[in-house]
């Protein structure tokens, strides 16, 4: 482990600098899994990350911070791409109105209609931009952020012949009133053999106003998005597939006393820009085609009437519109018919006794044309478990349940019932025993045709939590991961797993 190597010898000279401060993290990660289910040889799948931060102060106040990331990734999935080397790095300067960042850094504009990148861990999708951010504070007056440069996820840019260019601007003069201005544009393609190949350059802006008003917040965003074409030296600019996007986003949220309620809705129709994630609006983080066309809302409610008791409900609806006949998403694939999306959950919590907890929860879905191979998905279930917390930091949890699917694919239909059961131990404070096991009496196409799954391990921290080890083995199912509008297919795992992670 090199970059372990390296962090050791940095630690020693920060520390004869006391005006700086050195600071990171190192995760190493190590799969083995079995090739496929007829295969008696091992792939090893190896993934090391370090993060270093240095930071100080310079003279008339001005804070200084730099930093790396060091990656060595060798995870050999189909959409993974293989990495060796500095990953990410940035210089930034900062004063108390003004601050100014080379490298790579994460930006969203507005609530993420414009543009997205950020860190989604959940679904594996780590987007960025390298080049400049420069960012301003009017005092009370508002904010204010230009931004340039290439986007990069996953360690590979999006689109190698696109620049990015992008401002904001946020007034906060208003104690209970926020308004906010945002454009974006992509640079023109550049010469193409192909005019037809690659996507073309685009703009897009949005405003937005947000307020408080005592126990109620609300926000609402309108986006546009126009594009061009691409820009040929030979034939001038050359207008495909060019769109006159718009995207609507608004929310409501208010708190009172044993009571929360938020609603938020959407409206997207030619915004399936690549770099953006508009809001989803539903709590599984999932858009119905990228933004490309879709609408629909949400609804949260949580109550506490006594202090032991948590509820909670929660109910999202999305579809496309009736006209759409066919949709190509970003990622290529098509998708025939109106997507429809309509989901109920419910979940309860209630502290029984001081010591004992209890919770419930229970689910159904409605899926239409979401996947390219299945015309429809319907599904119920429910769960329940407990926690029993004893002799001080020590507990016990259980948790079983179960879902009925119904799934009409192209050519047949499948009626199925899964299982579900965990189990989780905590003995000391710094061990964690966990296991889990799904089974299903038949067996699932879209899951390679395999009907049970489980996997179980623990969980260690030490050196007074800086340090984790996590070591699991089994098998596990995959599919669809999302989060924040970035989902990714993960694909089914058997074998075994350990990581560790350290911060200093």
């Amino acid at each position: 482990m090199r970059h372990f190597i390296i962090i050791l010898c940095l630690i020693p000279l920060a520390g004869r600098a006391a005006a700086w401060d050195l600071s990171g993290g190192n995760q190493a990660a190590i799969w083995v899994s079995q090739a496929d289910s007829d295969s008696l040889y091992n792939v090893l799948h190896y993934r090391e990350g370090c993060d270093l931060r240095l930071s100080g102060s310079l003279k008339n106040d001005i804070g200084v911070e730099a930093g790396m990331s060091l990656l060595y990734d060798q995870e050999r999935w189909d959409d993974q791409p293989v990495f060796s080397g500095i990953s990410k790095r940035y210089l930034r300067l900062k004063t108390e109105n003004l601050s100014v960042r080379v490298g790579t850094y994460y930006a969203t504009l507005g609530r993420g209609l414009v543009l997205n990148c950020a860190n989604e861990q959940a679904a594996k999708i780590d987007r960025y931009l390298d080049g400049a951010l420069a960012s301003a504070s009017l005092e009370d007056l508002g904010d204010a952020r230009l931004l340039f440069g290439r986007i990069r996820e996953n360690t590979v840019e999006m689109d190698t012949a696109k620049t990015y260019l992008g401002t904001e601007i946020k007034t906060t003069g208003f104690s209970f009133l926020t308004a906010g201005l945002a454009y974006l544009r992509a640079n023109a393609a550049g010469p193409a053999v192909d005019p037809s190949f690659g996507k073309p350059a685009d703009e897009q802006y949005s405003g937005s106003l947000g307020g408080a008003f005592g126990p109620v917040d609300l926000y609402g965003e309108y986006a546009g998005r126009r594009t061009y074409g691409r820009l040929s030296p030979s034939a001038g600019w050359v207008g495909i597939e060019d769109a006159n996007g718009h995207a609507f986003y608004g929310s409501l949220s208010a708190a009172y006393s044993g009571l929360g309620v938020m609603v938020d809705f959407k409206k997207y129709q030619d915004f399936d820009a690549a770099i953006n994630a508009p809001p989803p609006c539903n709590r599984e983080g999932r858009l119905l085609n990228n933004g490309q066309d879709e609408y629909g809302f949400q609804a949260d409610l949580t109550a506490t009437p006594w202090s032991a008791l948590e509820l909670r409900g929660n109910y999202s609806w999305a579809r496309t519109h009736e006209e759409r006949d066919e949709l190509t998403a970003s990622d290529g694939r098509v998708y025939s018919g109106t997507q429809k999306w309509q989901d109920v959950f419910m979940e309860g919590r209630w502290e029984a006794r001081g010591n004992i907890i209890l919770n419930a929860e229970g689910r159904l879905r409605q899926e239409g044309n979401l996947q390219p191979d299945i015309i429809s998905k319907e599904y119920m279930g429910a769960s329940a478990g407990m926690v029993w917390k004893y002799q001080g930091s020590r507990t016990l949890s259980v948790k079983a349940g179960a879902n009925r699917y119904k799934n009409t694919y192209d050519i047949e239909k499948l009626c199925y019932d899964e299982f579900l059961a965990e189990l989780g131990w905590v003995p000391w404070e710094w061990l964690n025993v966990f296991a889990t096991a799904d089974l299903a009496d038949k067996p699932i196409a879209e899951y390679d045709d395999q009907k049970s799954w489980g996997e179980a391990g623990c969980t260690i921290d030490f050196a007074q939590g800086r340090q984790q080890l996590k070591v699991s083995a089994g098998q596990t199912k995959g599919g669809l991961v999302c989060s924040g509008g970035f989902c990714r297919w993960e694909p089914a795992f058997k074998g075994f797993k350990t990581v560790w992670n350290w911060k200093f």
